[in-house]
């Protein structure tokens, strides 16, 4: 992958492993639109970990931080709809 793009014999390569390996046929352009989906999710997720206040719990598998962080990393990313809060 070259600055974040992959080639497009990689692409179809992708596409033919997939198809061959699912009950239901897929197109290339789903395939593009779930790769760059889990992309922007990373980058969120990322991005959470990032912020101050935050931090990986293993023994749950969450992030952890406090109400008042997590209200101010909402207000700033209001993008973020893909992150489910539990507090």
């Amino acid at each position: 992958m070259t600055n974040g793009v992959f080639p497009p014999k990689i692409w179809k390569s992708v596409l033919e492993k997939l198809n061959t390996n699912v009950v239901r046929n897929i197109n290339l352009k789903q395939i593009r639109q779930k790769f760059n989906s889990l992309r922007g999710q990373h980058r969120q997720f990322s991005l959470l970990l990032q912020h101050i206040g935050s931090s990986w719990d293993a023994a749950t598998g969450t992030v952890t931080a406090n109400v008042e962080v997590w209200k101010i990393y909402l207000l700033a990313h209001t993008y973020s709809k893909t992150i489910f809060l539990i507090m």
